[in-house]
């Protein structure tokens, strides 16, 4: 998983994953609001890529946390702990196998049986 951090501009540019350099001049270029509004960049363990960028408001509503009451560095850590809640739910569904999943294993292990 990516690492969220708060976009906060730097002297030392971040790379895109096509190897070009993402100064402050043109991150500013491509996202002008982020200004005005924070934004949240998704990036590598080094914090030296730049992979993906959103919009903290966008997040904090797709995950229904009420960011009211919360500073932005509160509210990025409830956006990364409902999103590795998120994670963890689809693991656990994924393991337990569907009624259609166990029939069949059931009737593969008959079929090897009568072998």
């Amino acid at each position: 998983m990516n690492k969220l951090i708060l976009y906060v501009p730097r002297e030392r540019p971040y790379v895109f994953t096509s190897g070009a350099l993402a100064s402050k001049e043109l991150i500013l270029e491509h996202y002008p609001a982020i200004e005005t509004i924070p934004f949240v960049i998704g990036t590598d363990e080094t914090e030296t890529m730049f992979l993906d960028i959103y919009s903290l408001y966008s997040l904090c509503s797709r995950y229904s946390i009420d960011r009211s009451s919360m500073s932005n560095e509160e509210a990025l850590e409830a956006v990364k702990a409902a999103m590795q809640a998120e994670i963890d739910a689809q693991q656990t569904v994924s393991n337990i196998p569907s009624p259609e999943e166990r029939m069949a294993a059931a009737m593969e292990l008959q079929t090897l049986l009568m072998m």
